[in-house]
């Protein structure tokens, strides 16, 4: 029993110092350069993925953060700050595909500043967290790298639009777990707008859009037939999560850890495990 609950709290602080969020990042990136016959620069992974979880520590660091779920704001700091450096010591100055990076930075900060949230209201404006959520790992993910590849528009543009969609359903996702906890607290929320069942609704025809899209990349011989199957699987698996989501379902602390914080965040790492299963 006490191994099991030290197991947890690994897993637990694993999944809260964002090394979760960055591996599966990660894992996202390669397999979509291998499905698009690409090669990225490791550099790129080097420097973006230490960012990003300094952006998420910043992100909770300006937050109310419970300490059942969260580490202290002290470990959190010291935690963001590592990530910096790291991101920083492999940062390519002299490559210009990695100074976009700094319109997602940008987003981010000005979101988190509170004369955006206090004196603008932005957190109250419907669908604008979802969007610019989105719209950063979107760019971190398909835009920027593909860019640097010299690819071609349309593939990075129909690209960019199934991640921007695929991020956009696990935005409605975590907004399906946290609707109870925003309308408390006054935030915009677009299961709080919508309703439950038309968010989830609204995902189901993302899904179909994103799915689509992705066929299109398959027909035009852009992306190989496996890729497209693991796609199509990873899609069904989201389907399900999202199905199977509630406000008020995985009421245990555990069980909704799980559900949310490992699987739902794993779901875009999902196709490169399956690429290297088959």
């Amino acid at each position: 029993m006490l191994i099991t609950s030290w197991i947890f709290k690994f897993i637990r602080l694993y999944a809260a110092s964002y090394l979760h969020l960055g591996l599966c990042t990660i894992l996202f990136i390669l397999f979509s350069f291998h499905a698009l016959d690409y090669t990225i620069d490791v550099t790129y992974i080097k420097s973006v993925i230490p960012v990003i979880m300094a952006c998420y520590c910043f992100y909770h660091i300006n937050h109310d953060i419970s300490s059942n779920t969260q580490p202290s704001k002290v470990w959190l700091k010291r935690w963001m700050w590592v990530n910096v450096i790291i991101g920083i010591s492999y940062f390519d100055i002299w490559n210009r595909t990695l100074w976009w990076l700094a319109i997602p930075l940008l987003i981010t900060i000005a979101y988190i500043h509170p004369y955006a949230s206090e004196t603008l209201k932005i957190r109250k404006i419907g669908f604008l967290k979802n969007i610019m959520i989105s719209v950063c790992f979107t760019m971190v993910t398909a835009t920027i790298p593909l860019l640097d590849t010299k690819a071609d528009p349309s593939i990075i543009w129909n690209y960019s639009g199934i991640t921007l969609i695929l991020y956009l359903i696990l935005t409605i996702l975590f907004d399906i777990r946290d609707s109870e906890r925003d309308k408390l607290s006054g935030k915009s929320n677009v299961v709080n707008i919508l309703g439950l069942n038309n968010a989830k609704m609204v995902s189901y025809i993302f899904m179909g859009v994103m799915t689509i899209l992705a066929f299109v990349l398959t027909n035009d011989f852009v992306m190989d037939i496996n890729s497209f199957g693991s796609y199509c699987i990873m899609t069904s698996m989201l389907a399900i999560t999202i199905w199977n989501s509630s406000p008020y379902a995985h009421k245990n602390e555990k069980r909704q850890f799980i559900y949310y914080d490992i699987w739902a965040e794993s779901l875009p790492a999902l196709p490169f495990v399956i690429m290297l299963v088959v």
